[in-house]
Order: structure tokens, then C-alpha cells, then sequence
């Protein structure tokens, strides 16, 4: 259920997210990838995006969860936390920075975790 948190992973990890951040307005406008829902949080694309690129890399299926928290405001927002050795990682839209989950904004009081079942 984790991955070993290492310099390569990192690497990919921040690779996966700056470019996910990057192309998915052009994703979306092409209507390539959907959210789960119509009422989907903010994010929530860029999370699943982020999540099938890492499996496809190689990364287990169980370290990755998609999250929706709550943002400084009470807004919903949708995230990837992938599971480390040094702690979860959080993947954003909002920033290209991979940050400890302990270290983000983010309130995880109500984490709503969706599970995929491959």
C-alpha cells in the first residue's frame, strides 16, 4: 500500500503533476477525460489524470487514493495522495510543489476517499 519514497519517485511524482496541471484545460476542451460526476469537486479530473499516468508508470493501484478536502475557505477540492515511506504525498492542481500531507492547507477532518477496484 506504499511506495518507497525515493529520488526517482519524486522526480516522477513532480513530473506527473506539472504536466497534468499543464495540458488538462486542452484535455478537457477536447472532452477526452470526464469527471465522475457533473458535480464534481474542483480538481477532480487532474486527480484521476494524475492517478492513471502513475499506474501506467508502474506505481500500485492501492498507494494512490483520490481525496476530496476541504480548502481555508470550506470549498471542496479533489487531490491524489500517494502513499510513501516518508508519508503521503499530495498531488495538486493548485500548485506544482508535491507536499507532505501534514504540511498542506487542507483540512482532512471528512477526507471522501474514492476507491477504484482494477
Amino acid at each position: 500500500r506504499t511506495v518507497a519514497f525515493t529520488s526517482k519517485l519524486r522526480t516522477q511524482l513532480a513530473s506527473v503533476n506539472r504536466s497534468v496541471n499543464r495540458d488538462m484545460p486542452d484535455i478537457r476542451a477536447r472532452r477526452e477525460f470526464l469527471s465522475l460526476t457533473a458535480m464534481s469537486a474542483g480538481g477532480e479530473d487532474h486527480a484521476m489524470m494524475k492517478r492513471r499516468l502513475l499506474i501506467q508508470a508502474g506505481l500500485p493501484a492501492a498507494a494512490l487514493t483520490l481525496v476530496t478536502v476541504r480548502n481555508g475557505e470550506g470549498r471542496r477540492h479533489s487531490v491524489l495522495i500517494v502513499a510513501t515511506s516518508q508519508g503521503d504525498m499530495i498531488l495538486d492542481h493548485h500548485t506544482s510543489n508535491i507536499v507532505k500531507r501534514r504540511d498542506s492547507a487542507y483540512s482532512f477532518a471528512s477526507v471522501e476517499a474514492v476507491r477504484f477496484f482494477e
